[in-house]
């Protein structure tokens, strides 16, 4: 049997402090393995829902990807385990070579165990690796920290932190086709519930259709001027007509534009349409 090397931690979002995690168990020279859970211990403990960086299908994809074997633990079944009978769990479960885990990974009952109480425990049996706090501009990259930033449309610095472009995706649903009377077609969507809801308004996005990426500007909202149920995105890709119904689109998060507004007409969405299409431009321009 390969010896085994294990990553400790929920990973929301897989961003880059938790790639620093992640790529030491990988590069161990033993077997990785993720042991993970499918939200995190705080939201299971208050049985919420949503509020994720990402779903649990992509992260578990996104680990498979890079080399990982996934242990999901039934967190119903550990929770109430002391720090010391996880730890005993783990060596018996897994006896790992090499234990990898954040500076403030917690477990146990009331989150009592530590890195501390971690390396003190397996000092003859395992090398553990507690990485140290990575920070950007003075700021400790975290997933509460990050979530922030999605919710005050602060999605560039969100972004930084992730490593990659806040997303979601969903299939294309059937819209009023209002949009295209004004010359601006949009694919419509519900948002996915599992995760973090953005600061409503319109942003610069990137979206990935049929594996194809196109510069685009959506609108994340409930649409005060028509009047619609749930979270709806839409979407307007620049050189894109192409019928998208019933497809899965990846829509990226680059920059916030502005915040949902009412409108009194179509012409003035319009003229507002036509302006943030000029800020895309724009920004495409000055990436150059």
């Amino acid at each position: 049997m390969q010896e085994k090397a294990i990553a400790l931690g929920t990973f929301d979002g897989l961003h880059i402090a938790h790639m620093a995690v992640l790529n030491n168990a990988k590069q161990s020279g033993f077997a990785p393995i993720c042991i993970t859970f499918k939200a995190t211990p705080k939201h299971m403990l208050k049985n919420k829902k949503g509020n994720m960086l990402l779903s649990f299908k992509e992260k578990k994809k996104l680990l498979k990807e890079m080399g990982f074997k996934v242990k999901t633990l039934n967190f119903n079944k550990v929770k109430n385990k002391t720090a010391e009978e996880f730890l005993k769990f783990l060596n018996k479960k897994y006896a790992p070579k090499v234990i990898c885990c954040g500076f403030n990974y917690k477990f146990g009952k009331n989150a009592s165990g530590d890195s501390t109480l971690l390396k003190d425990y397996f000092k003859d049996i395992a090398k553990v690796i507690v990485c140290d706090e990575t920070k950007i501009n003075d700021a400790t990259v975290s997933s509460s920290k990050i979530r922030e930033y999605i919710k005050t449309g602060e999605i560039e610095k969100a972004n930084e932190m992730l490593g990659y472009e806040f997303s979601f995706t969903n299939r294309v649903i059937k819209g009023d086709k209002r949009g295209r009377t004004i010359g601006f077609p949009t694919i419509n969507q519900k948002y996915n519930g599992e995760l973090v809801v953005p600061r409503f308004g319109a942003y610069i996005t990137k979206t990935v259709i049929d594996n194809k990426e196109y510069s685009s500007i959506t609108n994340i909202g409930l649409r005060p001027s028509f009047k619609t149920k749930g979270i709806l995105v839409e979407t307007h890709i620049i050189d894109f007509n192409k019928n998208a119904y019933n497809k899965k689109a990846k829509i990226k998060f680059v920059s916030f534009l502005r915040d949902e507004t009412k409108f009194n007409s179509i012409e003035e969405l319009k003229k507002q349409l036509e302006q943030d299409k000029t800020s895309l431009f724009r920004k495409e321009e000055n990436n150059v």
